[in-house]
Formats: structure tokens, C-alpha cells, sequence
């Protein structure tokens, strides 16, 4: 019987069979190329182990061994989470969402108020150890009041409006593994001109 490819959340326990009929030798498994032995307690690899009779013939079966990492912390770089930010309507911003670590890459989206925003691409970037996966967003935000906008490729820009005033901009980051997207987010304070029609 050759072990089944198997998917598992990071921290959960996972056990792959192998069985081989007529034995006539020893088992060992391998790890990306690299032989794990014969003891049973895995020298070197203290979270593996080997259960079972020892003396089983060594063949080659394959299995993929994946652990799925959901997004822990998402960072609004620019930003304290839950702040209060004052911009002034019209002037141009710019906003970096970032999540580190997972597995597979997490997804971001923007919204503000109830209000999804559209237009996002994302920049998917090898994470701090192998396998893992970090990714920051990319908005195109278009709406603008009193001129019109630039756009970068690389960063969030917004230009806030008055109607903005008070509202939440917030971004959350998820990906199939997690059972809850991971949100954070600002509110936006709006200073803007009120013309005077009596002046």
C-alpha cells in the first residue's frame, strides 16, 4: 500500500502508511532527498517518528506531505491598526496591506464601509522560511473630487473624498485554509473646504 498524498493544518498530527507484502528488508523514509534512517524515533527530526514493524522491505513510494498555514497577522504598513488617520480631501496617500507567511499565498481584499473595493492585484513574494508564502496588495482607486489621480503598480493610493469622512478602510486577508479572514483596518478622518457662498 503507498502513502497517500495528504494536506494538514500547521500543528495538527499527520501519519502516512506505507505497508509492503514479503519483507525483506529494512523501511526508511525520505524528506525532499534526504534519507531518514532506520531508528524509529527519526534522529535529527524530533517531530517525526515511525510506527509499526521495522522490518519491512525498502521500496520506493512517494507521497506529498503539504502543511497548510492559514494568515496570522495582517500589517497595514504605513498605519496603526485601529487608529484614527487624518488626511485632507484631495491630497493623494498611499497604503501597503501586507500578510506574512502562509500556505498557500493569502488572498487580500479592501474594503471601505460596507463597500468592497475592486480593481486589487496582488504581489506574491517567497516567505521567511521554505515553502511559506507573504503577499501584498496592490488597489487601483479612481474617485477623486478634485483631480485627478496617478497609480502605482506597487502600493495602494487613494485620494480621499468628503463623503469619506468617518468611514472604515479596512483590509482582510484569507486564504483556503483559514477559517476566519484575518482583518485590519483604520478609520478615516477627512479635513475638507466648505465654500462660503455669502463670502
Amino acid at each position: 500500500m503507498e502513502p497517500d498524498n495528504i494536506t494538514i493544518h500547521e500543528g495538527e498530527t499527520a501519519l502516512l502508511k506505507c505497508e509492503v507484502d514479503n519483507p525483506s528488508g529494512i523501511v526508511q523514509w525520505v524528506k525532499d532527498g534526504l534519507l531518514l534512517g532506520p531508528d524509529q524515533n527519526i534522529p535529527r527530526f524530533p517531530r517525526y517518528s515511525m510506527v509499526g514493524d521495522p522490518n519491512k522491505v525498502n521500496i520506493p513510494h512517494c507521497a506529498f506531505f503539504s502543511i497548510a498555514v492559514p494568515p496570522k497577522r495582517l500589517l497595514i504598513m504605513e498605519y496603526e491598526a485601529n487608529s484614527i488617520v487624518t488626511w485632507v480631501a484631495g491630497m493623494e496617500y498611499t497604503v501597503h496591506c501586507q500578510v506574512n507567511n502562509a500556505r498557500p499565498p493569502a488572498e487580500i481584499a479592501f474594503s471601505m464601509g460596507d463597500k468592497d473595493l475592486t480593481d486589487v492585484t496582488s504581489d506574491v513574494q517567497p516567505g521567511s522560511s521554505d515553502k511559506l508564502f507573504s503577499t501584498e496588495a496592490t488597489l487601483r482607486w479612481k474617485d477623486s473630487e478634485f483631480f485627478p489621480k496617478t497609480h502605482s503598480q506597487f502600493s495602494f493610493r487613494i485620494t480621499p473624498r468628503s463623503s469619506d469622512n468617518r468611514q472604515r478602510l479596512t483590509c482582510r486577508a484569507s486564504n483556503a485554509v483559514a477559517l476566519i479572514p484575518v482583518i485590519v483596518g483604520f478609520t478615516m478622518n477627512i479635513l475638507y473646504y466648505v465654500l462660503n457662498s455669502e463670502l
